[in-house]
């Protein structure tokens, strides 16, 4: 479980401190009363090193902004999906969306004719994204980068952890930022490989793929667990919630990557894709899926349907959820 001391709102920025649960539809197949961090996913303790840095860091250049809401790892038929870039992209659009990035497994797709054809300022955006894609062993390691300026190679490597943090290193050369993609999957990267890559800030705590095992087994932690582990160390990291959508094709095929499963919303000064990927790197996120909100104090209720069912009890909560943009 995430200690008190981490499930809260971050307070420079007025949210107020109240702890959020996580109570999961049965859609998602999460457990029951899987707990997660607030509005921000806060990283570690209010006492650790690591939080104060980010905290300092974060309202040293952290700008006021609007909450846009966004998926951040989405396929289409240049990798391995079903459907057209632009078939993927207007249903973000007209699902609500304010941006989408496309990330085909090592392909980078353009997406000028599409921000022509669906872009709309402050409203909605396409962004450019690669997911770097290798094996080691079989072990598949997977790797985002969001907002290259070109093509991304998998660089190889002599382990999982040596092949990821090449990844992670030549996104970084490509100037994106870099999301490491749902550890678990195929059980490749380990905790103890999540703890000792350096230059990243991100990575799926959930991914929307039915494959990916986020809730762990076979002796493996789930994502949350190795989440915990890692910032009770003191290694900050900030987790997001994605869908890793393959097919638009199958909306009621369960068994199938589908959009809408997971999302974020990202406080950015605009909606561009240097302004969003630099807010991303600040923490500046709220990830999010087919879940009920329960601010503490208020009896868990189970989702009556697909759509978020929010019970508030706490001062100012309308504050809360409308920066998340929902309704209480």
């Amino acid at each position: 479980m995430i200690r008190e001391s981490r499930r809260s709102f971050n307070r420079d920025l007025g949210l107020g401190a109240w702890d959020l649960k996580r109570i999961a539809d049965a859609r998602i197949g999460l457990c029951a009363a899987a707990v997660l961090t607030g509005v921000f996913f806060q990283a570690a303790s209010p006492k650790s090193s690591a939080f104060a840095k980010a905290t300092a860091d974060r309202q040293a250049v952290s700008p006021q902004g609007s909450w846009f809401k966004g998926n951040l790892h989405t396929h289409t038929l240049n990798s391995d999906g079903d459907s057209t870039p632009d078939d993927v992209v207007r249903w973000y659009r007209e699902h609500d969306y304010n941006f989408v990035t496309l990330t085909d497994h090592n392909y980078l797709t353009s997406v000028d004719g599409l921000n022509a054809l669906h872009g709309a300022d402050e409203k909605f955006l396409v962004m450019k994204g690669e997911e770097v894609t290798d094996r080691f062993d079989a072990k598949p390691v997977h790797v985002n980068g969001f907002a290259p300026n070109a093509f991304i190679k998998p660089p190889g490597g002599s382990s999982v952890l040596d092949m990821t943090q090449r990844m992670i290193d030549a996104i970084r050369g490509a100037g994106a930022v870099p999301s490491v993609n749902h550890p678990n999957y195929g059980w490749a990267i380990s905790a103890a490989d999540l703890l000792q890559l350096q230059r990243t800030k991100l990575f799926e705590v959930f991914n929307g793929h039915p494959l990916v095992n986020n809730m762990g087994g076979g002796g493996v932690p789930g994502l949350e667990e190795v989440w915990d582990r890692m910032l009770s160390s003191g290694r900050m990291l900030y987790g997001i919630a994605v869908d890793d959508a393959h097919y638009f094709k199958r909306p009621e095929d369960k068994a199938a990557p589908r959009p809408g499963q997971g999302w974020v919303y990202v406080r950015s000064p605009r909606l561009e894709s240097r302004a969003l990927v630099e807010a991303l790197e600040r923490g500046e996120i709220a990830p999010g899926s087919r879940v009920v909100l329960v601010i503490t104090g208020a009896r868990p209720e189970p989702a009556p349907s697909d759509h978020a069912r929010v019970t508030t009890i706490a001062p100012d909560a309308h504050e809360v959820l409308s920066a998340l943009g929902l309704r209480s």
